[in-house]
């Protein structure tokens, strides 16, 4: 990089495209001010982000690194503890800060996970659905939960329909697979389905299609996230979008407000809306 200030970025699953693509952003955010960025790929595995941290504070304390923009893997508190006691400018994306953090002077930038979920289910109200089956978000994530907790929140409250069935799944591709399958083997099948991610939303809608059901016309399929393999499958993916290009350019703007010291002591939160994007998925 020749000898570019750096900043470090770990994310927990570079084979997702939401991670990849916000990453990507970034980089190209901080190099407009002449930074780079090192990244760093968890693999959603706690010992390896706890490694990449070890890693980190000793870049740190080389002056290798100056700032690290940081999305955990999970709910490990440890790894918590670790991250945030590095004493270097520290911007979190796309996850809240666990409580016994919240104090501590860090900057967050994230999407509002409950509306985006409230977005879908007034979604599926002005489409006249009234049977969902849902396939969850992980309960070790801060994300997965809130979208979870959201859509059982939203879904009875508001549509006042059925969950037909839920699914636990994994934000992965494999685990939306098992869901489909399983909704293959319901006694009825849903009028919708509702994924907690784009990666399950895409492999259900494989596997209903790969036995003939029809989308939208038998069922709709709604994801969240709005990856670009959303856009780029048959039938496209409906799903919610989180403006990954307001996300990089507000984590990278708090990155150059802490370096220059012209930044909130108590850390700065930028909410970041998100937005129901209708694809053929869902038309009916």
């Amino acid at each position: 990089m020749g000898g570019l200030p750096l900043v470090g970025m770990l994310i927990p699953d570079g084979g997702n495209q939401f991670f990849s693509r916000l990453a990507q952003l970034v980089q190209r955010e901080l190099s407009l001010a002449s930074m780079g960025l090192v990244l760093f790929d968890s693999d959603s595995s706690a010992a390896n982000e706890r490694d990449y941290i070890q890693w980190i504070r000793q870049q740190w304390e080389r002056a290798s690194i100056s700032a690290l923009v940081y999305i955990p893997s999970g709910d490990n508190l440890d790894n918590f503890e670790d991250v945030f006691s590095l004493n270097l400018p520290i911007v979190v994306i796309d996850r809240e800060i666990p409580e016994g953090f919240a104090s501590r002077p860090l900057d967050q930038v994230l999407a509002d996970n409950s509306f985006g979920m409230k977005l879908v289910v007034q979604h599926l109200i002005a489409i006249d659905v009234s049977e969902v089956a849902y396939v969850a978000g992980p309960l070790s994530t801060e994300v997965g939960r809130v979208r979870n907790q959201a859509f059982e929140r939203y879904w009875p409250e508001l549509g006042n329909g059925r969950l037909s069935a839920s699914f636990a799944g994994d934000f992965t591709f494999e685990s939306g697979r098992e869901a489909g399958q399983a909704i293959l083997h319901l006694a009825k099948l849903p009028q919708a389905v509702v994924a907690a991610n784009d990666l399950m939303a895409i492999a259900v809608m494989q596997v209903l299609l790969s036995v003939g059901v029809r989308i939208p016309e038998d069922i709709v399929v709604i994801g969240y996230d709005d990856i670009h393999l959303a856009n780029w499958v048959y039938p496209q993916l409906t799903t919610v979008r989180q403006d990954l290009e307001e996300m990089a350019r507000q984590a990278s703007a708090c990155v150059m407000r802490r370096l220059s010291g012209d930044s909130e002591k108590g850390g700065f939160r930028a909410p970041i809306e998100p937005e129901l994007i209708p694809r053929r998925s869902s038309f009916r």
